[in-house]
């Protein structure tokens, strides 16, 4: 299956829109020419690759058939599915690293992670569960500032947010809306017997649509955000936009002017604060001189 998509994926241009489709026989020469074909890992016939295809398909790997073409390709899902969209552009991407990681050629000493802790995602199938069959869970949580304690939650969905895994859960007893991070779990049990109605989960994903991060809008209206990025930062934010209201201008002078319609929360001002001179926010106010702020008082720690 790594092979297939492998291929498929070279085939797209740089709008991830399809080149080519690609015969089952150009599928199985090609199979047969990579390394786990000629080392004989791979079965190779018209019904394995109709297989792999179908798998594929069952893990929301959009790939198409065209009568007109005799031919498969990948495609684009509609901009209103965008989250199967991102669920197939990851789908994609992991089955690249495994094609390279489980093929022993040597490869390891050139394949350098990241070093970081456990993730929490031993989490990640019963949380799923529960949410979606509306299971009261109880979850044993560790935060930064407070003891372990035990929390009955209602777990509405999981976010995933800059490497991390999140539980969007409203707790019971606060009947409030929280982020629980996956690594800070220690115990997650599920009550199958009692479910909570499903009427604040809707809710709940809209509270994110215009925020950036894991912290919700919390009630808070967006407004329109103005930031001036240098030349160099520029190409980083129009290849990784904060939002999707992103809109983009070159300015004169070399700098370029991005546009958001988004809240002000904490999320947004860490990540301005981390492009340091690169970026100068010009509205709103209130977030201009919250960045003043911070900047000032780190640079009272090198006096």
């Amino acid at each position: 299956m790594c092979a297939i998509v492998r291929y498929l994926e070279n085939k797209l241009d740089r709008n991830g829109e399809p080149r080519e489709f690609i015969s089952k026989k150009e599928l199985e020469t090609y199979l047969k020419q990579t390394p786990e074909g000629q080392d004989g890992l791979l079965s190779i016939s018209g019904r394995s690759i109709d297989r792999s295809i179908e798998e594929l398909r069952s893990m929301n790997v959009n790939i198409k058939y065209s009568h007109s073409y005799k031919g498969y390709a990948i495609e684009h899902l509609p901009e209103d599915e965008a989250i199967c969209q991102e669920q197939q552009q990851r789908i994609v991407e992991m089955f690249n690293m495994i094609d390279v990681m489980r093929t022993d050629h040597g490869f390891s000493k050139f394949l350098h992670f990241e070093k970081r802790d456990r993730l929490g995602t031993q989490f990640l199938m019963t949380l799923l569960k529960s949410c979606q069959k509306k299971s009261i869970t109880q979850i044993t949580y560790h935060s930064f500032y407070k003891e372990e304690e035990n929390k009955l939650v209602e777990p509405y969905f999981v976010k995933e947010w800059e490497g991390r895994w999140y539980l969007i859960a409203m707790d019971k007893s606060k009947r409030a809306l929280r982020t629980y991070a996956f690594d800070r779990l220690k115990e997650v049990k599920v009550y199958n017997n009692q479910t909570f109605n499903d009427q604040f989960r809707e809710e709940a994903v809209h509270y994110f649509d215009h925020c950036i991060g894991i912290f919700g809008s919390n009630n808070k209206k967006p407004e329109e955000v103005i930031i001036r990025c240098s030349k160099r930062q520029a190409k980083f934010v129009e290849t990784k936009p904060l939002h999707q209201t992103q809109t983009m201008c070159e300015d004169e002078d070399g700098w370029t002017t991005f546009k958001y319609k988004i809240c002000v929360t904490y999320d947004l001002l860490k990540e301005l604060l981390s492009y340091g001179p690169e970026v100068v926010v010009i509205k709103p106010d209130r977030l201009r001189e919250e960045m003043i702020d911070n900047l000032e008082r780190s640079l009272c720690l090198y006096e």
